[in-house]
């Protein structure tokens, strides 16, 4: 088992920071289980909440595009017109570009 967080070697540390050490070391050792458990039951590479949360969303974007060009095309093919459709498909790009943080990640 690799040594992980900050208890990798001995050191002396003030009663004034032995809890932020302490609770630094639970997260690490949470982290460091989570991954090891991850790779024990095979399940591939690990992913953060935040990821897989950002994945879920894009899997939700992406529905909900093909619903609305689904609607589009049935709205065309019924012989309604396609004006304000092509407004509302470029603001809805617009407000996609809005809501995509994943350049954050």
């Amino acid at each position: 088992m690799p040594e992980i967080g900050p208890l990798a070697e001995p050191r002396l540390v003030s009663g004034a920071s032995l809890a932020a050490i302490v609770r630094l070391a639970a997260v690490h050792a949470n982290l460091f289980a989570q991954v090891f458990w991850h790779g024990l039951s095979g399940g591939g590479a690990y992913s953060s909440n935040s990821r897989e949360r950002l994945r879920q969303i894009k899997r939700v974007q992406d529905r909900a595009a093909a619903a609305a060009a689904a609607a589009a095309t049935t709205t065309a093919t019924a012989g309604g017109s396609t004006g304000g459709s092509a407004v509302a498909a470029g603001s809805r790009e617009e407000v996609k570009s809005l809501l995509d943080f994943s350049r954050f990640m």
